[in-house]
């Protein structure tokens, strides 16, 4: 079993592949509908992608971002070469999410727009995004988990 405490180096992916016996206030949220909603797997939609492509480089940056993410070159696919291209693109970037290139612009906007706003810029210049707390829930007993967005030197959690 995994231990309570404060966690910098789990991805996206570890945090949401704990066992599902360390609830979440989604998980939580899940269970409120019905039991059986905390079974079932959320559907990866174009836009949920492109949101969490947005979190992770707005809040992690962009190596993060590209551990995860990948955008695809722009080829002819009626090509010899194109094809090749592509086809090794895809080999080493099986495992990551596809952001089409004019989304990556446009992440990379709202990153600038965020980091030069006068009260965001100041929360995101200081601290650390995306911990992974775990902690047993006195009362209950209960493992629990969060990842809020932003802790910050100062000890206020964003989210």
């Amino acid at each position: 079993m995994i231990s309570p405490g404060i966690y910098t180096n789990y991805s996206n992916k570890e945090y949401h592949s704990l066992p599902i016996e360390i609830v979440s206030n989604s998980y939580l949220s899940r269970l409120d509908k019905t039991p059986a909603h905390t079974r079932v797997k959320q559907e990866e939609t174009p836009a949920l992608i492109f949101g969490r492509a947005v979190h992770s480089y707005v809040l992690e940056g962009a190596e993060a971002f590209f551990k995860e993410f990948a955008v695809p070159p722009s080829v002819d696919l009626r090509t010899k070469d194109g094809k090749e291209i592509w086809s090794q693109f895809q080999r080493a970037n099986s495992d990551k999410g596809l952001i089409a290139e004019e989304d990556f612009v446009t992440i990379t906007e709202i990153n600038d727009s965020v980091h030069e706003h006068p009260t965001a810029g100041l929360w995101l210049s200081n601290g650390i995004s995306e911990q992974t707390a775990i902690w047993q829930d006195e009362e209950t007993g209960i493992m629990c988990k969060c990842r809020p967005d932003r802790n910050h030197l100062n000890g206020v959690l964003l989210d």
